[in-house]
């Protein structure tokens, strides 16, 4: 061994050393005898001291049995590796005191790796030395143990994948277990922890282990006897032992067995654990523990139920009955567990409790024992949902995101217990929330935020359709749909709105709107509530979180009854308008204390859809939406004057994000507008059209010009929709702003706009397309062959995208029926353009924009085809570029055909080519059998089979051009 390397291992901060320690071990890995150099080092304790050192030693020797040793033939060689195996496990008990736990578990890895091949053929005697090894003291028998658990993860453990010969190799190996030495095995076991119990805790605890591993695929009378069963019983009441003897005892009833079998199996553990106290541990068990019996529990119940279900399919009445017995024994120790002060403990028990519950399903009508279970369940559940008594409200973390998730598994029992038995379910909260709010001031909080959460959560509980919670069609709809309404009512009259405390302003204000069909039925209760959201309860909360959640909830609810706020339009937007305000940078007089700009993004909305949905005249609306936008237009003024004088960098980004918040502002206003009330139904046009004259100045921004354009473009996007033609008006300053200072991310981001109005405006759009169209194409090829650094990616990319955009604004031209705007265009620009197009079909590896490169010419050849009184003499072009390009593609090095992309370009080509055709025929084959192919020396046969595929439809002319490249590849 090389000691200088060795030296170093422990320079964990030394990459180089590092590296060549590494290169070192692998270089021994892949020796023939690096493995024996290992062991000797081992076994000779010349690294005693270096356990880093001994950990790659074991790595070595681990990899070459892994990878090499049931190839090996040499017998002598073999026996070697087994009397390393004997000689270092002796050593290393010997030294075992200053011996690391995770060296021992890889040495007991190594040992099964060698065991899974020599076992049973050349190593018989496997087990009969390993039990003799473990008499030698407790340092033995913990690796004795170890090595039967690194066995189960060789030999058994499922979650390992395995080749088939591996599965067949495992099976023999366990099946020579159980016939020649399983029962000895289990003996040592007993034996062990007999020895062990009051000297060697831990030694006992990992035999335990191995039981509940090794249960599973033994003889379960091995294991469930009088013999262990008692000791598994006194170790479940000791301390050091019990959670181990729990898991133990969570295996043993988890194997998997017949269905009868299994419920005497438990309930005969039942018995003996309820007689030994185990089964009801008072509140100050030790959290742990009551942890893992909650989990033997589970396992138990989970098991019953399977075995119910098993019986009610199979008709097998006795056997079903004994199941429900034992099930309907367990419920004392279910509302036990599940009521337990640790909620890890609780939603453990939940998949029992769940399964329980549909089993009553089942069962319905329910006797007065299941009645009384079934109540008993729902008072804990409903009970579980408050708030920890440690719940941090102001800083929420990783506990508080644990109690939310343990929350929203308690709402899948809710919801179970609502399918069961909806009308219980609903009587018991309406009790609960009457007791609550009838004295809500003198009640605990969190008694009166879970009252108020459990009325928002039974609506997603109850099965109804598209939210119709108030539907009278039936008598069960009408009993449900009464007592919301008389629980929503109590909700909104107690005043419990007036509450002190955060979370339940914040619970009351998500209840209040999530039943809008509500104040259809109930419309008196929408004042109490405007009032709630528009004081100090609601957005003009001291606290920041409660007015954040309003803002949003708020526009919701507008949003939802807008229909019924005819006579209270004026007097909400009175309110809102001392809530709107930009908050200006460096400006502490405009720096709202209420809401954030993001926040009164919802506001503007709100306010928005309040004038347009108004019964209010058109000149009316007008006057609003200008005083609602009037403020926006001055604070953007102001604020765009001090950012044109700003030198800062970082004082222009907060100006400029201001600036962008008002630009964001006017969107979010135009929102309220639909088909059928738009900005000229309602005489706002010029409202928005001052706006949009006003923010355009910002394209002209010599700085943060990535963040004011976009605010422009989404506001233009969103005038595109509402303004009709008044926005052709402001297209070509936009445009002629673009191109002013070209960059290819901002050309790219602007190609959307244009494909917007072409979309929407088409041919009306047609005569400024014409006129800009050059213009705009040119930009776009200055900025696409400008020089650039190789190794700038970031302008590589976005060259690339500004390519792929252009081609989509070709493409949507051509399939808006403007392609006559590109022919309008002088000839050698057409043929410029066209040019660009044929070589996207094929000199560029994007087969996004390949893409659309052969559906653009698809759709040229089909509104220019000469057959079509089309381009004179588009017909030859075709036949001269545009079916070399087809032809071409797929023989490009760019053209992955093990790309799933890239292969579905064969469809295009094809479509292109089938256009092609249709339009040619006699004048295509012609062409390509005696000029083009013959130019290309193609083989005659392949040519004849490339022309006779093309008459065929689109589907099977794909599949014809994928057999023409394949015999083509095999021809070269």
């Amino acid at each position: 061994m090389n000691d200088e390397i060795l030296s170093q291992i422990h320079l964990t901060n030394n990459p180089h050393a590092h590296s060549q320690v590494v290169k070192y071990f692998e270089e021994l890995k892949s020796s023939d005898h690096g493995w024996e150099q290992c062991a000797e080092c081992l076994l000779s304790g010349r690294y005693a001291n270096n356990e880093q050192a001994r950990f790659l030693c074991y790595q070595v020797v681990e990899h070459f049995v892994g990878k090499r040793y049931q190839s090996v033939e040499d017998v002598t060689a073999k026996q070697n590796v087994r009397n390393f195996i004997v000689r270092i496990m002796q050593l290393v008990v010997c030294e075992s005191a200053s011996e690391k736990t995770y060296i021992k578990n890889k040495l007991a890895q190594l040992v099964s790796l060698v065991f899974a091949v020599d076992y049973p053929a050349t190593w018989p005697s496997f087990f009969n030395d390993m039990m003799q090894f473990a008499r030698v003291g407790n340092d033995a028998a913990d690796l004795y143990l170890r090595v039967l658990k690194a066995i189960d993860a060789e030999v058994v453990d499922r979650a390992v994948v395995h080749t088939e010969q591996e599965k067949t190799r495992n099976t023999n190996i366990k099946d020579t277990m159980r016939d020649h030495c399983i029962v000895q095995l289990v003996d040592s076991w007993y034996d062990l922890m007999i020895q062990y119990e009051s000297t060697y805790p831990a030694l006992v605890c990992l035999c335990l282990d191995i039981i509940g591993l090794y249960v599973a695929w033994i003889d379960i009378n091995l294991i469930a006897n009088d013999k262990i069963v008692s000791v598994l019983i006194r170790y479940l009441q000791l301390p050091l032992l019990r959670e181990s003897a729990c898991e133990c005892v969570t295996e043993i009833v988890g194997k998997g067995m017949e269905h009868e079998a299994k419920i005497n199996l438990i309930e005969s553990f039942t018995s003996v654990l309820e007689n030994a106290g185990v089964m009801h541990p008072d509140d100050e068990e030790e959290g742990d523990f009551v942890l893992k019996l909650a989990e033997l529990v589970n396992v138990m119940g989970e098991n019953l139920v399977e075995a119910w279900q098993k019986a009610v399919k199979g008709a097998r009445g006795q056997l079903a009955s004994a199941a429900l017995s034992a099930i309907e024994g367990k419920v004392p120790i279910i509302c036990r567990l599940l009521s337990d002060t640790d909620d890890d403990v609780s939603a453990t028990i939940f998949p029992f409790t769940k399964s329980y519950i549909g089993i009553l399903k089942e069962l319905r009508p329910l006797t007065e024992i299941q009645k009384k279970n079934l109540q008993n369940v729902i008072v804990i559940v409903l009970k579980k949902f408050e708030f920890d008594d440690d719940y941090d409200f102001e800083d929420e973390g990783e506990d508080e995101a644990m109690f939310q998730e343990y929350r929203n598994k308690l709402k899948m029992l809710l919801n179970a217990i609502a399918k069961m038995d909806p009308l219980l379910i609903l009587h018991m909260i309406h009790q609960m929330l009457k007791s609550t709010l009838t004295n809500w001031r003198q009640v605990d909080f969190r008694q009166v935020e879970v009252a108020l959460l459990l009325v928002y959560m039974i609506g997603e509980s109850l099965p109804a359709q598209q939210n119709q919670h108030f539907k009278r069609d039936t008598e069960e709809s009408r009993q449900k749909a009464e007592a919301l309404e008389e629980m929503l009512k109590l909700v909104i009259i107690s005043g419990v709105s007036h509450h002190t405390h955060q979370a339940v302003l914040l619970q009351y204000f998500e209840t209040v709107v999530r039943y809008e069909k509500f104040y259809q039925l109930q419309p008196d209760c929408i004042p109490e509530v405007l009032s709630a959201f528009l004081d100090s309860r609601g957005l003009r909360n001291a606290n920041s979180r409660v007015r954040s959640r309003v803002a949003y909830l708020f526009a919701k609810f507008i949003k939802a009854v807008r229909g019924n706020l005819q006579q209270y339009t004026e007097n909400i937007l009175e309110e809102l308008d001392g809530l709107l305000a930009l908050n200006v940078p460096n400006i502490p007089s405009r720096n709202q204390r209420w809401l954030t700009n993001e926040e009164q993004m919802f506001l503007y909305e709100v306010a928005s859809q309040l004038i347009v949905s108004s019964e209010l005249p058109p000149e009316r609306k007008s006057v609003l939406m200008f005083s609602l936008l009037r403020p926006v237009i001055e604070d953007f003024r102001e604020v765009f004057s001090k950012f044109c004088q700003e030198t800062d960098e970082t004082q222009q980004q907060m100006y400029a994000e201001c600036l962008n918040c008002a630009m964001s502002f006017a969107s979010r206003a135009s929102k309220g507008f639909s088909n059928q009330a738009t900005m000229k139904i309602c005489n706002c046009v010029d409202v928005f059209t001052s706006c949009l004259d006003e923010f355009m100045r910002a394209l002209d921004s010599p700085s943060q010009r990535y963040l004011l354009q976009q605010g422009v473009r989404q506001l233009f996007h969103r005038m595109v929709v509402c303004l009709e033609e008044d926005i052709l008006t402001f297209v070509p300053g936009m445009v002629q702003l673009m191109l002013a200072t070209p960059d290819a991310r901002e050309l790219f981001d602007f190609i959307p706009v244009l494909n917007q109005l072409i979309t929407k405006f088409k041919g009306t759009l047609s005569p400024f397309l014409q006129e800009a169209f050059m213009p705009l194409v040119g930009t776009i090829f200055t900025v696409l062959n400008a020089p650039v650094d190789a190794r700038d990616t970031v302008t590589l990319g976005d060259k690339k995208l500004l390519r792929r955009g252009y081609f989509t604004f070709l493409a949507n031209l051509v399939n808006s029926e403007l392609s006559q705007v590109i022919r309008s265009q002088e000839s050698s620009n057409v043929e410029k353009i066209l040019t660009t197009i044929i070589q996207g079909c094929s000199d560029m590896p994007d087969p996004s924009s390949q893409k659309l490169c052969f559906n653009i010419l698809k759709s040229l050849v089909e509104q220019w085809s000469d057959s079509n009184q089309g381009v004179p003499g588009f017909d030859e072009y075709v036949r001269k570029n545009i079916v070399p390009a087809c032809i071409l593609a797929p023989t490009k090095e760019s053209f992955d055909w093990q790309d799933g992309q890239t292969v579905l370009l064969l469809g295009d080509i094809a479509a292109c080519l089938h256009i092609i055709y249709a339009k040619q025929k006699t004048d295509l084959i012609s062409f390509l059998l005696e000029t083009y192919f013959p130019s290309l020396q193609l083989d005659a046969s392949l040519a004849q089979q490339f022309c006779a595929s093309l008459p065929a439809d689109q589907k099977t002319l794909k599949e014809s051009l994928k057999a023409f490249y394949r015999s083509l590849s095999i021809a070269r």
